[in-house]
């Protein structure tokens, strides 16, 4: 069942409509929450919130469904990009030290970190391996599974409003490619703020429809996808760290690496013979496997400290 809603980041009831709904009105499926499985380009209405400016789909399916989706989620071949993943999050992990102060030798004691939608426990190896004591969470059962038992991670099955978080205990709290599925941003923020120390660092990354790509590619935009909720811009996450009483100190492109294969199973969704085509030449290449830096997707990573 699909529902209207306020904005879910200051609650107006005031909006425009941006973009029309690609998908039925039904409820998500897990299939359309994993990052390798779910369509995109493919989403419910997009509206803009007219008082703040955020984007957000409405309306969109009741949270009851979308919690219980999550929580279904097994998105076994997004297992195939963790090195694409371990990759790109070096460089989030260099930004992470020099916002937080840590800057050292890869390895050295930094801290406590918290993942918040750890999924499948890739960044958090990394991080510990950085150097961080590192905790996590995520609504997927299976992926806390994963998790768990392949890199002996310390994780906890639930979400922001349901795990129980020690106050003023976190050095850093990461939420990457997390904020746009959120269906309640504000609450969530301001109780990851109050586990954070003064001084401590809220890092996330997001897409922004105000990017050059996403104003190009308009309703094609590839993160126009059915499980993201809300679309953000740097100017709405500097909002939404401000209610939760943190301030947005800097906003940085976002690079990402990613599995030729799995890039061109993407271009496949939109484009079927074009993909069809890409992905024969890669088998013939032998390059399926090869890891490439992308940029240009209108991503971006945004790091607040606590005042």
């Amino acid at each position: 069942m699909h529902v209207e809603v306020p904005c879910p980041l200051c609650g107006s009831e005031r909006r425009r409509s941006v973009y029309r709904a690609t998908r039925p009105q039904r409820d998500l499926t897990p299939d359309e929450l994993g990052c390798a499985t779910s369509p995109m380009a493919t989403s419910d209405a997009v509206v803009r919130c007219v008082e703040c400016g955020l984007y957000y789909t409405s309306p969109r399916p009741d949270d009851a469904g979308i919690r219980e989706a999550y929580a279904q989620l097994a998105d076994r071949e997004f297992l195939d990009e963790r090195r694409a993943r371990e990759l790109t999050y070096g460089r989030q992990l260099e930004a992470l030290d020099r916002v937080a102060g840590r800057v050292g030798a890869p390895g050295a004691p930094r801290g406590r970190l918290l993942d918040a939608g750890c999924a499948m426990g890739f960044f958090m190896k990394e991080a510990r391996a950085w150097g961080w004591s590192v905790e996590g969470y995520d609504p997927s059962r299976w992926a806390v599974q994963h998790a768990s038992g392949e890199y002996d991670l310390k994780v906890t099955v639930g979400t922001t409003d349901s795990v129980t978080l020690e106050p003023a205990a976190y050095d850093v709290i990461t939420a990457w490619d997390v904020v746009e599925h959120l269906l309640k941003p504000v609450e969530d923020f301001k109780k990851l703020a109050g586990a954070l120390k003064p001084g401590g660092v809220l890092a996330i990354s997001t897409h922004s429809l105000h990017s050059f790509a996403a104003r190009i590619l308009r309703s094609k935009y590839p993160f126009l996808m059915p499980m993201h909720t809300m679309h953000f811009t740097p100017q709405t996450t500097a909002l939404l760290f401000e209610k939760a009483g943190l301030k947005q100190v800097k906003v940085q492109p976002h690079h990402r690496y990613i599995r030729v294969g799995y890039g061109l199973s993407k271009l496949s969704q939109r484009l079927p013979r074009t993909g069809a085509v890409c992905r024969g030449i890669a088998r013939l290449l032998h390059i399926e496997d090869w890891h490439v830096f992308v940029t240009g997707l209108g991503i971006f990573d945004a790091f607040a400290v606590k005042g």
